[in-house]
């Protein structure tokens, strides 16, 4: 679902956020990534959201390139991930019912959807008698199970929780971990971001350790454990055995084949990306804005390509 291929983010002056990150994560699973305040969580995941972009290698979910979409289609890529923040961000001038609304509403949702999807999350986060407060009259605790509900709005694939528990109490800590737990048996992919020893090792699940810009450690169940962690990049991936010749002959068959999910698009789009052998999605999906002026994209085709896309995006969901 989720994958970093030797990923490396450097700053000015010789600062390396990050070096060499290589690690995947499966659909449905339930991740820690820990490590020490300036470690480079925060980067890592600035880079999954695409607010930066890495200095060398790739990030990847599922079939799209994360640093090669283009930004007009960034707002339904973001739309595939729910994002709770450190600060939690709920908006003090709306209520906690309100805050979810408004998200469901960007999302150009109908007046019963709202009301229903509104509803059911309030419920799914035991917050449904406090609707009407608003942030500032919440609890710590409270505030942060109101950020997860609105980062559900979207329905996401991939939750991503940033220290949800680092300022709570332990009680108001397990309600949360409680909900997120939840969440992922409901199958929701879910990556908690936290250096909370004790929270990390009562899930007894997958942890990712991260010090001084690299993974260190990768293990189940246990936040103090240094195990190696495993090659997941892509190369790794593309060395297969030896393929029997009836196996190769296939394959390269296939490759030359048009992906079914490309037969939507406008023949002259269409004839203008086969012949530059552009004949997959996930191709499309990594075109720049240089590439379609190569290709001798007009103005008009690239705004019904990039309406293909977002339609495709919208479905997958």
């Amino acid at each position: 679902m989720l994958l970093f291929d030797k990923v490396t983010k450097k700053y000015d002056q010789g600062i390396t956020a990050l070096e060499d990150i290589d690690f995947s994560i499966d659909k449905g699973e339930f991740s820690f990534l820990v490590g020490p305040s300036g470690a480079g969580k925060t980067t890592l995941m600035r880079l999954l959201i695409r607010e930066e972009i890495p200095t060398s290698g790739s990030i990847f979910f599922e079939d799209i390139e994360v640093p090669k979409l283009p930004r007009k289609l960034l707002p339904q890529y973001r739309q595939k991930l729910g994002i709770v923040f450190q600060d939690m961000k709920l908006l003090e001038s709306k209520t906690l019912s309100e805050n979810i609304e408004f998200a469901l509403e960007i999302l150009g949702k109908e007046a019963k959807e709202i009301k229903d999807t509104s509803e059911y999350l309030l419920e799914l986060v035991k917050l449904q008698d406090r609707r009407n407060l608003f942030p500032n009259q919440l609890s710590g605790g409270e505030q942060q199970r109101g950020a997860i509900a609105r980062a559900l709005a979207n329905n996401p694939e991939l939750l991503i929780a940033d220290e949800p528990t680092g300022n709570l109490d332990p009680d108001n800590a397990f309600d949360v971990l409680t909900i997120l737990k939840n969440i992922n048996k409901a199958g929701t992919t879910v990556m908690v971001i936290s250096h909370d020893r004790d929270i990390v090792n009562q899930m007894k699940t997958r942890v990712i350790r991260i010090e001084k810009g690299k993974i260190i450690s990768d293990n189940k169940g246990d936040y103090d454990t240094i195990k190696k962690p495993k090659v997941t990049s892509i190369k790794s991936k593309q060395e297969p055995k030896e393929e029997k010749k009836e196996e190769k002959e296939e394959k390269k068959e296939k490759e030359l084949e048009t992906d079914e999910r490309l037969k939507g698009l406008k023949k002259d789009i269409l004839e203008k990306l086969l012949k530059a052998k552009i004949n997959t999605l996930e191709l499309v999906f990594n075109l720049t804005e240089n590439d379609l002026k190569n290709l001798k994209i007009s103005k008009k085709e690239q705004e019904e390509l990039e309406e293909f896309v977002k339609e495709y995006l919208n479905k997958s969901k």
